[in-house]
Protein backbone atom coordinates (compact mmCIF):
# COMPACT_ATOMS: atom_id res chain seq x y z
CA UNK A 1 0.00 0.00 0.00
CA UNK A 2 3.23 2.15 0.74
CA UNK A 3 4.73 1.64 -2.43
CA UNK A 4 1.30 2.66 -4.28
CA UNK A 5 1.29 6.09 -2.88
CA UNK A 6 4.79 6.44 -3.20
CA UNK A 7 4.50 5.39 -6.97
CA UNK A 8 1.33 7.85 -7.55
CA UNK A 9 3.49 10.85 -5.78
CA UNK A 10 5.99 9.90 -7.99
CA UNK A 11 3.66 9.85 -11.09
CA UNK A 12 1.74 12.98 -9.78
CA UNK A 13 5.39 14.72 -9.37
CA UNK A 14 6.29 13.97 -12.89
CA UNK A 15 3.11 15.02 -14.20
CA UNK A 16 3.17 18.28 -12.94
CA UNK A 17 7.10 18.81 -14.40
CA UNK A 18 6.52 17.65 -17.26
CA UNK A 19 3.62 20.24 -17.70
CA UNK A 20 5.76 23.21 -16.22
CA UNK A 21 8.22 21.97 -19.24
CA UNK A 22 5.68 22.03 -21.71
CA UNK A 23 4.23 25.47 -20.76
CA UNK A 24 8.13 26.61 -20.49
CA UNK A 25 8.61 25.52 -23.85
CA UNK A 26 5.02 26.70 -25.22
CA UNK A 27 5.82 30.22 -24.72
CA UNK A 28 9.36 32.42 -26.35
CA UNK A 29 10.32 35.36 -25.56
CA UNK A 30 11.93 35.10 -28.95
CA UNK A 31 10.41 32.75 -31.58
CA UNK A 32 11.55 31.81 -35.47
CA UNK A 33 10.04 30.50 -38.59
CA UNK A 34 11.36 28.72 -41.31
CA UNK A 35 10.86 27.73 -44.57
CA UNK A 36 11.74 24.13 -43.90
CA UNK A 37 10.05 24.44 -40.28
CA UNK A 38 7.42 22.47 -38.66
CA UNK A 39 4.47 23.96 -36.71
CA UNK A 40 4.70 21.27 -34.33
CA UNK A 41 7.86 22.45 -33.32
CA UNK A 42 8.46 24.87 -30.10
CA UNK A 43 9.03 27.81 -33.00
CA UNK A 44 13.17 28.06 -31.43
CA UNK A 45 16.08 29.05 -33.56
CA UNK A 46 16.95 24.98 -33.37
CA UNK A 47 13.18 23.59 -34.07
CA UNK A 48 11.66 26.65 -35.42
CA UNK A 49 8.26 26.73 -37.24
CA UNK A 50 6.39 27.13 -40.47
CA UNK A 51 3.89 30.20 -40.23
CA UNK A 52 3.92 33.67 -38.43
CA UNK A 53 0.35 32.56 -37.13
CA UNK A 54 2.18 29.17 -35.31
CA UNK A 55 5.05 31.89 -34.16
CA UNK A 56 2.70 33.97 -33.01
CA UNK A 57 0.83 31.61 -30.91
CA UNK A 58 3.67 30.73 -28.90
CA UNK A 59 5.23 33.80 -28.23
CA UNK A 60 4.96 35.92 -25.43
CA UNK A 61 3.37 39.76 -25.03
CA UNK A 62 5.59 42.15 -26.09
CA UNK A 63 7.93 39.16 -27.95
CA UNK A 64 9.57 38.99 -31.72
CA UNK A 65 9.03 36.29 -34.45
CA UNK A 66 12.07 36.38 -37.19
CA UNK A 67 12.80 34.56 -40.11
CA UNK A 68 15.95 31.93 -41.08
CA UNK A 69 15.53 31.64 -44.33
CA UNK A 70 13.71 33.02 -47.47
CA UNK A 71 9.66 31.96 -48.15
CA UNK A 72 6.36 32.75 -48.05
CA UNK A 73 4.71 32.19 -44.20
CA UNK A 74 1.40 32.35 -45.06
CA UNK A 75 -1.02 30.22 -43.23
CA UNK A 76 -1.57 28.10 -46.18
CA UNK A 77 2.19 26.98 -46.11
CA UNK A 78 1.26 25.04 -42.52
CA UNK A 79 1.02 21.74 -41.80
CA UNK A 80 -1.39 21.91 -38.67
CA UNK A 81 -5.06 22.47 -39.96
CA UNK A 82 -6.13 24.27 -36.97
CA UNK A 83 -3.68 27.02 -38.56
CA UNK A 84 -3.77 26.57 -42.39
CA UNK A 85 -7.89 26.78 -41.68
CA UNK A 86 -7.69 30.53 -40.53
CA UNK A 87 -7.46 32.40 -44.30
CA UNK A 88 -5.64 35.53 -42.77
CA UNK A 89 -2.47 36.00 -40.23
CA UNK A 90 -4.24 37.16 -36.86
CA UNK A 91 -2.13 39.27 -34.48
CA UNK A 92 -4.02 39.71 -31.20
CA UNK A 93 -1.49 41.20 -29.06
CA UNK A 94 1.68 43.25 -28.55
CA UNK A 95 4.25 41.77 -30.80
CA UNK A 96 7.64 42.03 -33.50
CA UNK A 97 7.32 40.30 -36.74
CA UNK A 98 10.80 40.88 -37.99
CA UNK A 99 10.89 39.24 -41.66
CA UNK A 100 14.55 40.64 -42.34
CA UNK A 101 13.27 41.29 -45.95
CA UNK A 102 13.28 37.85 -47.13
CA UNK A 103 9.47 36.92 -45.28
CA UNK A 104 6.65 37.27 -47.17
CA UNK A 105 2.99 36.86 -47.03
CA UNK A 106 0.14 36.11 -50.12
CA UNK A 107 -3.02 36.55 -49.16
CA UNK A 108 -6.21 38.67 -50.86
CA UNK A 109 -6.98 37.05 -53.94
CA UNK A 110 -4.57 34.31 -53.59
CA UNK A 111 -6.45 32.96 -50.83
CA UNK A 112 -10.06 34.78 -50.41
CA UNK A 113 -8.99 37.08 -47.23
CA UNK A 114 -7.20 39.85 -45.77
CA UNK A 115 -3.36 39.04 -45.95
CA UNK A 116 -3.03 40.14 -42.01
CA UNK A 117 -5.84 40.55 -39.86
CA UNK A 118 -4.82 43.11 -36.04
CA UNK A 119 -7.34 42.55 -33.53
CA UNK A 120 -6.33 44.17 -30.53
CA UNK A 121 -8.12 45.69 -27.65
CA UNK A 122 -6.00 47.66 -25.05
CA UNK A 123 -4.83 50.81 -25.69
CA UNK A 124 -1.15 50.23 -24.98
CA UNK A 125 -0.88 46.87 -27.48
CA UNK A 126 1.64 47.89 -30.28
CA UNK A 127 1.98 45.29 -32.84
CA UNK A 128 5.15 46.20 -35.39
CA UNK A 129 5.91 44.35 -39.12
CA UNK A 130 9.29 45.04 -40.52
CA UNK A 131 10.88 43.99 -43.33
CA UNK A 132 7.58 41.99 -44.56
CA UNK A 133 6.69 42.02 -48.30
CA UNK A 134 2.80 41.82 -48.29
CA UNK A 135 0.84 40.89 -51.95
CA UNK A 136 -2.39 40.17 -52.96
CA UNK A 137 -2.42 38.66 -56.07
CA UNK A 138 -4.60 40.80 -57.68
CA UNK A 139 -2.83 41.79 -61.23
CA UNK A 140 -5.61 42.52 -63.75
CA UNK A 141 -9.20 42.73 -63.88
CA UNK A 142 -12.10 45.44 -61.95
CA UNK A 143 -12.22 43.18 -58.55
CA UNK A 144 -15.24 41.77 -57.72
CA UNK A 145 -13.75 40.29 -54.25
CA UNK A 146 -12.18 43.44 -51.97
CA UNK A 147 -9.03 42.33 -49.55
CA UNK A 148 -6.56 44.51 -47.35
CA UNK A 149 -3.19 43.68 -47.12
CA UNK A 150 -3.09 44.74 -43.40
CA UNK A 151 -6.79 45.33 -41.38
CA UNK A 152 -6.13 47.00 -38.20
CA UNK A 153 -9.73 47.04 -35.90
CA UNK A 154 -12.26 44.55 -38.34
CA UNK A 155 -13.47 43.27 -35.18
CA UNK A 156 -12.98 46.91 -33.09
CA UNK A 157 -10.22 47.62 -31.14
CA UNK A 158 -7.49 50.06 -30.31
CA UNK A 159 -3.75 50.54 -30.25
CA UNK A 160 -1.19 50.97 -32.72
CA UNK A 161 0.17 49.73 -35.80
CA UNK A 162 3.85 50.19 -36.77
CA UNK A 163 4.82 49.39 -40.41
CA UNK A 164 8.63 49.81 -40.92
CA UNK A 165 10.81 48.54 -44.24
CA UNK A 166 7.26 46.91 -45.55
CA UNK A 167 6.39 46.72 -49.38
CA UNK A 168 2.74 45.90 -49.93
CA UNK A 169 1.07 45.32 -52.66
CA UNK A 170 -1.43 43.55 -55.32
CA UNK A 171 -4.87 44.26 -53.11
CA UNK A 172 -8.23 44.61 -54.44
CA UNK A 173 -8.92 46.68 -51.99
CA UNK A 174 -6.12 48.51 -49.87
CA UNK A 175 -2.53 48.14 -48.99
CA UNK A 176 -3.42 49.26 -44.99
CA UNK A 177 -6.92 49.32 -44.09
CA UNK A 178 -6.44 51.12 -40.43
CA UNK A 179 -9.98 51.78 -38.78
CA UNK A 180 -9.75 51.44 -34.92
CA UNK A 181 -12.98 51.58 -33.23
CA UNK A 182 -12.29 54.02 -30.25
CA UNK A 183 -9.41 55.48 -31.99
CA UNK A 184 -5.85 54.35 -32.22
CA UNK A 185 -2.24 55.58 -33.99
CA UNK A 186 -0.52 54.53 -37.27
CA UNK A 187 3.47 54.70 -37.86
CA UNK A 188 4.49 53.81 -41.39
CA UNK A 189 8.22 54.65 -41.75
CA UNK A 190 9.98 53.85 -45.14
CA UNK A 191 7.47 51.62 -46.59
CA UNK A 192 6.11 50.88 -50.22
CA UNK A 193 2.40 50.74 -51.97
CA UNK A 194 1.64 50.01 -55.30
CA UNK A 195 -0.64 48.36 -57.29
CA UNK A 196 -3.75 48.89 -54.64
CA UNK A 197 -7.19 48.87 -56.11
CA UNK A 198 -8.58 51.84 -53.66
CA UNK A 199 -5.95 52.80 -51.92
CA UNK A 200 -1.94 52.72 -50.31
CA UNK A 201 -3.41 53.63 -46.77
CA UNK A 202 -6.60 54.25 -45.37
CA UNK A 203 -7.59 55.65 -41.71
CA UNK A 204 -10.38 56.25 -39.68
CA UNK A 205 -11.73 55.97 -36.43
CA UNK A 206 -15.55 54.13 -36.73
CA UNK A 207 -17.14 55.32 -33.72
CA UNK A 208 -14.84 57.55 -31.08
CA UNK A 209 -11.77 58.54 -30.68
CA UNK A 210 -8.77 59.85 -33.00
CA UNK A 211 -7.21 57.70 -35.61
CA UNK A 212 -3.61 59.30 -35.49
CA UNK A 213 -1.22 58.73 -38.53
CA UNK A 214 2.69 59.46 -38.74
CA UNK A 215 3.80 58.42 -42.23
CA UNK A 216 7.20 59.62 -43.09
CA UNK A 217 9.10 58.60 -46.35
CA UNK A 218 6.71 56.32 -47.94
CA UNK A 219 5.88 56.06 -51.48
CA UNK A 220 2.53 55.11 -52.74
CA UNK A 221 2.31 54.67 -56.55
CA UNK A 222 -0.30 53.64 -59.06
CA UNK A 223 -2.26 52.52 -56.97
CA UNK A 224 -5.77 52.07 -58.57
CA UNK A 225 -4.93 51.23 -61.81
CA UNK A 226 -8.50 51.32 -62.78
CA UNK A 227 -8.89 54.95 -61.85
CA UNK A 228 -10.50 54.26 -58.40
CA UNK A 229 -7.67 54.48 -56.04
CA UNK A 230 -5.81 56.89 -53.90
CA UNK A 231 -2.43 57.27 -51.99
CA UNK A 232 -3.52 58.39 -49.11
CA UNK A 233 -6.78 58.54 -47.84
CA UNK A 234 -8.11 60.14 -44.19
CA UNK A 235 -11.44 59.78 -43.50
CA UNK A 236 -13.51 60.19 -40.13
CA UNK A 237 -11.57 61.56 -37.04
CA UNK A 238 -8.68 61.55 -38.31
CA UNK A 239 -5.10 63.55 -37.87
CA UNK A 240 -2.33 62.71 -39.95
CA UNK A 241 1.61 64.32 -40.52
CA UNK A 242 2.71 62.65 -43.97
CA UNK A 243 6.62 63.94 -44.27
CA UNK A 244 9.33 62.85 -46.46
CA UNK A 245 7.20 60.82 -49.07
CA UNK A 246 6.29 60.03 -52.92
CA UNK A 247 2.73 59.93 -54.18
CA UNK A 248 2.34 59.46 -57.56
CA UNK A 249 0.03 58.52 -60.63
CA UNK A 250 -2.74 56.73 -58.34
CA UNK A 251 -5.47 56.72 -60.35
CA UNK A 252 -8.18 59.01 -58.26
CA UNK A 253 -6.25 61.12 -55.48
CA UNK A 254 -2.69 61.67 -54.17
CA UNK A 255 -4.07 62.48 -50.75
CA UNK A 256 -7.55 63.06 -49.70
CA UNK A 257 -9.10 64.23 -46.62
CA UNK A 258 -12.97 63.47 -46.08
CA UNK A 259 -14.49 63.07 -42.94
CA UNK A 260 -17.79 61.66 -43.01
CA UNK A 261 -18.36 61.85 -39.78
CA UNK A 262 -16.23 64.33 -37.03
CA UNK A 263 -13.21 66.24 -38.81
CA UNK A 264 -9.84 65.65 -40.88
CA UNK A 265 -6.59 67.23 -39.99
CA UNK A 266 -3.68 66.23 -42.07
CA UNK A 267 -0.41 68.31 -42.50
CA UNK A 268 1.64 67.55 -45.10
CA UNK A 269 5.67 68.23 -45.26
CA UNK A 270 8.57 67.75 -47.88
CA UNK A 271 6.65 65.98 -49.85
CA UNK A 272 6.20 65.08 -53.67
CA UNK A 273 2.59 64.99 -54.94
CA UNK A 274 2.58 64.00 -59.16
CA UNK A 275 0.69 63.07 -61.59
CA UNK A 276 -2.48 61.88 -59.53
CA UNK A 277 -5.98 62.60 -61.05
CA UNK A 278 -5.84 65.01 -58.69
CA UNK A 279 -3.35 65.76 -56.35
CA UNK A 280 -4.53 66.73 -53.21
CA UNK A 281 -8.50 67.22 -52.19
CA UNK A 282 -9.85 68.57 -48.77
CA UNK A 283 -13.50 67.81 -48.40
CA UNK A 284 -16.54 66.49 -49.95
CA UNK A 285 -17.88 64.18 -47.14
CA UNK A 286 -20.40 65.23 -44.13
CA UNK A 287 -17.47 66.77 -41.93
CA UNK A 288 -14.83 69.59 -42.44
CA UNK A 289 -10.89 68.69 -43.80
CA UNK A 290 -7.78 71.20 -43.13
CA UNK A 291 -4.94 69.70 -45.21
CA UNK A 292 -1.71 72.29 -44.59
CA UNK A 293 1.08 72.00 -46.80
CA UNK A 294 4.73 73.49 -46.33
CA UNK A 295 7.61 72.42 -48.48
CA UNK A 296 5.67 70.45 -50.89
CA UNK A 297 5.77 69.60 -54.91
CA UNK A 298 2.11 69.77 -56.78
CA UNK A 299 2.81 68.62 -60.32
CA UNK A 300 0.70 66.78 -63.48
CA UNK A 301 -2.42 66.06 -61.95
CA UNK A 302 -4.17 65.37 -64.77
CA UNK A 303 -7.56 66.71 -63.79
CA UNK A 304 -7.31 69.34 -60.59
CA UNK A 305 -3.74 69.84 -58.29
CA UNK A 306 -5.87 71.46 -55.26
CA UNK A 307 -9.53 70.83 -54.60
CA UNK A 308 -11.93 71.61 -51.88
CA UNK A 309 -15.25 72.26 -50.72
CA UNK A 310 -17.35 75.03 -49.07
CA UNK A 311 -15.78 74.46 -44.73
CA UNK A 312 -12.92 72.81 -45.84
CA UNK A 313 -9.39 74.07 -46.63
CA UNK A 314 -6.07 73.79 -48.45
CA UNK A 315 -3.84 75.80 -46.32
CA UNK A 316 -0.33 76.55 -48.02
CA UNK A 317 2.60 78.12 -45.46
CA UNK A 318 4.00 79.76 -49.12
CA UNK A 319 6.84 78.07 -49.54
CA UNK A 320 5.48 75.23 -52.07
CA UNK A 321 5.50 74.57 -55.87
CA UNK A 322 2.55 74.00 -57.93
CA UNK A 323 2.56 73.99 -61.42
CA UNK A 324 1.37 71.97 -64.63
CA UNK A 325 -1.69 70.61 -63.32
CA UNK A 326 -4.47 69.94 -66.33
CA UNK A 327 -7.49 71.37 -64.40
CA UNK A 328 -5.96 74.23 -62.34
CA UNK A 329 -3.10 74.69 -60.04
CA UNK A 330 -4.77 76.00 -57.30
CA UNK A 331 -4.39 78.35 -55.86
CA UNK A 332 -4.82 77.30 -51.80
CA UNK A 333 -7.68 77.97 -50.15
CA UNK A 334 -5.84 80.23 -47.53
CA UNK A 335 -2.09 80.78 -46.69
CA UNK A 336 -0.68 80.53 -42.95
CA UNK A 337 2.24 82.75 -42.15
CA UNK A 338 6.11 80.95 -41.22
CA UNK A 339 7.12 81.69 -37.43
Amino acid sequence: MKIGRFTLTILATASVMLFAVSFAQAQNNRSWVSSTGDDNAACTRTAPCRTFQRAHNVTNVQGEIDVIDAGDYSNATSNVGAISAVLSLTITKSVTIDGGGIGFITGGNANGADAVVVNVTDPHDVVTLRQVSINGVHFGGVPSAFYDGVRFGSAGGTGALVLEHCKISNFSRGGVNFTPSTGGSLFVRDCEFTNNEFFGIQAQSTTSGLATSSIDNVRASNNGIFGTGSGFQFLARTQAIVSDSVVSYNGLNGIQASPSAGTSEVNVESTNIVGNNINLQAGFAAGPATIRISNVDIFDATANGLTWTGGSNILSFGNNRIAGNVGSNGPPSGTLPQQ
